[in-house]
């Protein structure tokens, strides 16, 4: 049996979240490599595969949801994310029976399954006709705000462009799954479980056919990563990609989504954020030369590019 090391479980989560180096492949397989991508803030998904994918531009990603062949949906950890078109309904079966029960143990079951469940179906009468905007479907349901962030668990709702987007960031527009999508496969919980697990795994760093597991020797370059990324939601601990010494300056109960960060050899080294035209670079600790050439470098791209 092969233990790795920790600087070789960093690689390699640093390899499988394209971190050591941009790829050059689809755009609707990299998110998939990445099991989504976290969405809360609409331009941190394009943040985020920017810092991955080789000559990616902000239209790109817009141009992929308004030809969905990408759609933006409440799934994993009951937070928006952007998947493929073709995971979006195994993900969704996959997670839908345990959203449903936590939203009703969450709301300590201030509305009873049967009342939510006839909530979702006048949703789906209000969206038959083509999308709208959440304020308008609120206020002719007359529901409470927890109501309505509960019902996607009873009815399938994607936020459908130009919201949630680059040029309109308010994911407010709605529309239903199934129409957007042209139609519902039959997908069971087993099977949306099955790919769900697949594509956690990818990250997780078990011993998956084909998936790479580079040298702890293997250099890292520079990277930036949004807010709300997955990457430190997920891996912080077991890669040390988020050293511990730095986890309070980034994560409490004000910020659980973290904030934008840079790593240096493939680890956390400080945060950044976009002022006029400029990058703006907070590190933790006080940075090598060489290394804050380079960042400096990856901030005058980043800059340019958010501009």
């Amino acid at each position: 049996m092969r233990t790795l090391s920790e600087r070789q479980l960093n690689r390699a989560l640093l390899a499988r979240q394209m971190l050591l180096g941009r790829a050059n492949a689809p755009l609707t397989k990299i998110v998939e490599r990445m099991g989504g991508v976290q969405s809360q803030y609409a331009p941190s998904s394009y943040i985020g595969l920017w810092t991955r994918l080789a000559r990616f531009e902000r239209a790109h990603l817009t141009r992929a949801l308004e030809r969905r062949a990408l759609v933006q949906g409440t799934l994993m950890r009951g937070t928006i994310h952007v998947v493929s078109s073709r995971d979006y309904w195994p993900l969704a079966a996959g997670i839908g029976a345990d959203r449903r029960t936590w939203w009703l143990r969450a709301t300590r079951h201030q509305i009873s399954e049967r009342e939510i469940a006839a909530v979702a179906d006048r949703v789906r009468a209000l969206l038959a006709d083509g999308p709208r905007r959440r304020r308008d479907l609120v206020a002719e349901l007359g529901v409470t705000t927890t109501v309505w962030n509960g019902v996607g668990g009873w009815v399938h709702l994607l936020r459908v462009p130009p919201s949630g987007t680059w040029e309109r960031r308010s994911a407010d527009l709605y529309g239903l799954a199934e129409d957007w999508l042209g139609g519902s496969p039959e997908v069971t919980q087993d099977e949306g479980v099955e790919l769900l697990i697949r594509r956690y795994l990818g990250g997780e760093l078990l011993d998956l056919p084909r998936a790479p597991l580079p040298g702890a020797d293997v250099p890292a370059p520079v990277a930036f990563l949004p807010t709300w990324d997955a990457t430190l939601l997920v891996h912080a601990r077991r890669t040390q990609i988020l050293p511990e010494r730095f986890r309070p300056m980034l994560f409490d109960t004000k910020t659980p989504h973290s904030a934008p960060t840079f790593l240096v050899d493939g680890q956390v080294a400080g945060t950044w954020n976009h002022e006029g035209d400029r990058v703006r670079l907070s590190p933790f600790e006080p940075l090598p030369r060489a290394a804050r050439r380079a960042i400096d470098d990856e901030a005058r791209h980043l800059a340019a590019w958010l501009a």
